[in-house]
């Protein structure tokens, strides 16, 4: 069964969101010194990828 293009897009826009939210103000060097932020991130990317995946 097809997802509904509102719901993907909606689910792209919060991971973006909480992508957007959690590097706001981190430099480079302190993004590097963050595994736990950059496993956040990946996964982010990875909910973002699975997504644009249903669009049409």
């Amino acid at each position: 069964m097809a997802r509904r293009i509102d719901v993907v897009l909606e689910d792209i826009l919060v991971a973006i969101d909480i992508v957007d939210g959690a590097v706001d103000g981190r430099t480079q060097a302190s993004f590097q010194a963050d595994v736990f932020l950059q496993l956040g991130v990946e996964r982010a990317l990875e909910i973002i990828s699975e997504a644009v995946r249903h669009l049409p």
